[in-house]
């Protein structure tokens, strides 16, 4: 069985798109540079320590099919890097 690649593309910081080979795999961002918001937006949590609280936005994320990076640039920024997905 061949393993389950992932590939998160990022600009700037923030998730653009993820791709996965798996269309039954669970994916879930954890994103701790957000600031307090909404207080009804259940995706974002705050998890306390002894020293300070910390915020954090939790959200599934939906990937789209593996194969649907055929011919874009992050299959040949992928592919420059060596890197076999």
């Amino acid at each position: 069985m061949a393993n389950t690649a992932i590939v998160i593309v990022l600009h700037k910081g923030l998730v653009q798109n993820v791709y996965c080979s798996d269309a039954d795999a669970e994916i879930v961002l954890v994103d701790w540079g957000v600031e307090p918001c909404d207080p009804t937006d259940t995706r974002v949590v705050e998890i306390r320590t002894r020293r300070r609280v910390h915020t954090a936005l939790v959200q599934e994320i939906e990937a789209d099919p593996i194969e649907d990076l055929a011919g874009s640039m992050v299959e040949r920024a992928i592919d420059a890097a060596c890197i076999g997905v």
